[in-house]
């Protein structure tokens, strides 16, 4: 017996079936995760080296060279580049795409702890590239007082009060902070005073460090009681930080009041955020691997709404970027398109079969496919995005196809006098095989997208998947729904098909009791599983012939419109076949210029893996001179901000100066000479115009190199790169600038970047070993001193409730501001 046979005589099986596979498809379907994209996974890993006060020749000895050398021989490695930078190694390094870069990941940190580095270098951090990795939101906490106390309190509730808030909630990974001002103590020393008493600073660091603890020093037992017994010795208050004493002579005491300043500050800043050109503390949230974009994202705002409640007149909480308001906006017009497209598919049915009842059963088969591809993407780990989703509508067009090809055939051998239930039988046996056949030519376009390497097959293998299953599901959908509806169709011969059992007489009464008894055990399952489905089937049924008939009055006109069009362009079109086959030469010259010309075409389409995002939001990129000041970068990019506040046209600006909240692998991001200035808009059909007048506006700052960009999808070179290489760097800088401004001056080109910077401008100090010698110093003394003097040593960290504040030495700003001041410092 056939699956087709068994659909048409087990209705109630089919209907079971059915509900069952689209009740388990809405169930995964509420459980699928929301994304914007497929998962990816790019086979780069970066190599990031930290050595605070390293210049680019000592990173490249010291550091970036020994990691070459050391994950040079790591197994799928395709190339392997590198940029060494004031303070900073990073290795590129680029594998094959069918490599497990999970493992790859071992193997690399495997060779990384096998090299020696210097002692002050810190571990090096292994960086992966992946979109996903971006934030889902952007928040910008701003404060009514930006004094420096308002900025530092600023920092300290957005640090200890909003951000612990905020990563508490389920899906949230971290939180990560930017901007504002972060308390911390310093111990300001003055150098004169302290070579008097001849002390060092390294004495005054460990002498805070040595005092600044509690100590537990075990257990005592008297009587029935046991006590632990502790030393406390920790800081209490800032006061008690002077109070330390340092000196001691014969009766003379000096604390450390007497030769330094107790300052309650902050940190040496790093970065600077500001909205609408007012500074604020940035909250970049990001979110867990496999956790729901829109789900974390709704979380969080619901948590936004109780947090602002409590924050009254000082402080105003914004969301400056929420990824999820995007994600959504496409899976809603992803979704409509598919809906319309099914409808569409469903109205243009109706105009050529001239039947509702017909129409309903071919455009059953789209829901019920597309809701079992529920099923099958939940089982694959497939998520909804706009490729999936754009997957599903592509195919929704494709579903009908089997369906209208089993009912037609159906409809045929009832023409011919068959009963609707041996017209169904015979009609889908008869046209199985083309089917099944037709199912699989359109699967063997789309399978082979699965196995495709690169961001391509990463990217389009979901979209690939989601029309397999939904063409897989409308297969069988063809083979046992429709014929099953269609056999269904006249209520008198349903009546017929019924079977009767004969009643069976029972002579005993203990067999009637037990048979009631049977009867009315079974009842409730026979209510579930057989009346009730054969219920619905009834009222589908009846619904089908009612709405025919409302229908049929209804579109008559239209339908008869469009009968009338149909029969005038099947007329044409038999006058074009008749002229076609009597000149076959010419209609043949004719297809192969037609077709020909599309080759001449094809050049000036342009070609891109993925379209601009319209978002109505763009960023321009700000970079001044290697060595520009933190405070010089920032008044840049606010004058840019500040200007813009008078245009209409924009909504807001959101500025960064500095590294900030970035977790990017990009070596090239992130410097204090550089900036980013994000620009929303009220209406996105000005974005070009907005560009080009921003474009004119910062081509008149002096010293300074912009560049505009949208957001993307993803992040890869851009689309026209050109490399130079030699040994030798001054003819590589010269070569380099020379086609730079050759390009600039050509109106094909815009933002074009040069990757050759100039480097940090440094200070190098050289020491006179036989002096060094006389005065009983050593080199390396003389440079710890000058590093704890010039850029402070944390000593210890003070504890206040929850928190844990550092404690910095270093000399009086007075005697280190200056190249004169350097000179001058105590050794």
């Amino acid at each position: 017996m056939s699956i087709v046979d068994v659909a048409i005589k087990r209705p109630v099986t089919v209907w079971m079936f059915t509900f069952a596979v689209m009740l388990f498809g809405l169930v995964g379907l509420s459980r699928l995760a929301v994304n914007l994209l497929p998962e990816l996974s790019y086979p780069t890993l970066t190599v990031r080296t930290n050595y605070t006060g390293a210049a680019p020749a000592e990173i490249e000895q010291l550091i970036t060279k020994p990691v070459e050398e050391a994950v040079g021989v790591v197994k799928g490695l395709r190339k392997i580049s590198s940029v060494s930078k004031a303070g900073q190694s990073d290795v590129l390094l680029e594998f094959e795409w069918d490599i497990a870069m999970d493992i790859t990941s071992l193997e690399v940190r495997e060779k990384l702890d096998l090299i020696r580095l210097p002692l002050d270098v810190q571990k090096p951090l292994i960086l992966k590239f992946n979109p996903s990795l971006d934030p889902i939101i952007r928040l910008g906490l701003q404060t009514s007082d930006n004094s420096v106390s308002g900025l530092t309190q600023l920092r300290t509730f957005a640090e200890y009060d909003v951000k612990r808030q905020l990563e508490s909630l389920l899906g949230v990974a971290s939180v990560k902070l930017g901007g504002g001002l972060e308390q911390e103590y310093q111990v300001v020393i003055d150098q004169h005073k302290l070579a008097q008493l001849n002390l060092s600073s390294q004495e005054i660091i460990n002498r805070i460090n040595a005092e600044n603890i509690n100590i537990s020093a075990g257990k005592l037992i008297e009587g029935n009681t046991q006590y632990l017994v502790r030393t406390l010795n920790q800081f209490t208050n800032i006061n008690q930080i002077g109070e330390l004493v340092v000196y001691r002579e014969n009766d003379q005491i000096i604390t450390l009041n007497d030769i330094a300043t107790i300052v309650d500050g902050y940190k040496e800043r790093t970065d600077v955020t500001r909205i609408n050109a007012v500074e604020a503390v940035e909250l970049a949230i990001y979110k867990e691997g496999d956790a729901n974009t829109v789900q974390v994202a709704q979380l969080i705002n619901n948590k936004l709404d109780a947090i602002n409640k409590l924050l009254g007149d000082r402080y105003k909480l914004t969301v400056v970027y929420d990824q999820s308001t995007f994600i959504s906006n496409a899976i809603s017009e992803v979704k409509s398109a598919a809906i319309i497209g099914g409808l569409l598919a469903m109205f243009i049915l109706y105009l050529f079969l001239r039947s509702i009842t017909p129409t309903l059963i071919i455009s059953l088969s789209i829901p019920v496919s597309v809701i079992a591809t529920f099923n099958m993407m939940y089982a694959n780990g497939i998520s909804l995005n706009i490729m999936s989703l754009g997957g599903i509508a592509l195919a929704t067009g494709l579903l009908v196809d089997n369906a209208i090809v089993v009912l037609e055939n159906i409809a045929r051998y009832k023409e011919q006098g068959l009963n609707v239930v041996e017209a169904a039988r015979k009609g889908t046996k008869e046209v199985s095989g083309a089917i099944i056949a037709s199912t699989l030519t359109t699967l063997a376009v789309f399978v082979p997208l699965i196995f495709v390497e690169g961001v391509a097959g990463q990217l389009f293998a979901d979209q690939a998947m989601t029309v397999a299953f939904a063409l897989i599901a409308s297969l069988v959908v063809a083979l046992t729904l429709i014929p099953m509806l269609a056999s269904r169709q006249a209520s008198k011969e349903l009546e017929q098909d019924n079977e009767k059992f004969p009643q069976e007489q029972v002579s005993f009464k203990a067999l009637v009791w037990h048979k009631k008894i049977t009867y009315l055990l079974a009842l409730p399952l026979k209510v579930i599983f057989v009346w009730l489905p054969m219920l619905v089937m009834r009222i589908v049924l009846l619904s089908f012939h009612a709405i025919n008939k409302v229908a049929s009055s209804v579109m008559k006109p239209l339908t008869a419109g469009f009968n009338y069009v149909f029969e005038q362009l099947a007329s044409l079109y038999n006058k074009l076949l008749s002229l076609s086959l009597k000149h076959g030469i010419v209609t043949l010259l004719f297809s192969l210029t037609f077709a020909g010309s599309a080759f001449f075409i094809l050049p000036k389409i342009g070609v891109e893996l993925l379209p601009p995002l319209a978002q109505g939001e763009f960023y321009l990129e700000l970079e001044l001179a290697p060595g520009t000041p933190l405070a010089v970068t920032d008044n840049t990019i606010n004058k840019i901000a500040q200007h813009l506040q008078s245009d209409e046209r924009i909504k807001s600006t959101y500025s960064l100066t500095g590294r900030g909240s970035l977790m990017t692998s990009n070596a090239d991001k992130g410097g204090e000479h550089q900036a980013r200035l994000q620009i929303m808009l009220h209406d996105s059909e000005n974005e070009q115009q907005v560009m080009s007048d921003i474009r004119q506006y910062t081509q008149k700052l002096v010293g300074a190199t912009t560049q505009l960009n949208q957001p993307e999808l993803f992040t890869f070179s851009k689309p026209m790169s050109i490399e130079l290489s030699s040994y030798d760097l001054n003819l590589l800088t010269t070569y380099s600038n020379q086609l730079t401004q050759l390009m600039e001056q050509d109106a094909q080109f815009v933002d074009v970047a040069n990757s050759q910077r100039k480097g940090q401008p440094e200070l190098a100090i050289h020491f006179n070993q036989q002096k060094i010698a006389q005065l009983g110093l050593n080199a390396p003394d003389i440079a710890r001193l000058v590093a704890v003097k010039i850029g402070g040593n944390i000593a210890s960290k003070y504890t206040l409730l929850d928190r844990k504040i550092d404690i910095l030495v270093r000399s009086d700003e007075k005697q280190r501001d200056s190249i004169g001041d350097l000179r001058e410092l105590v050794v």
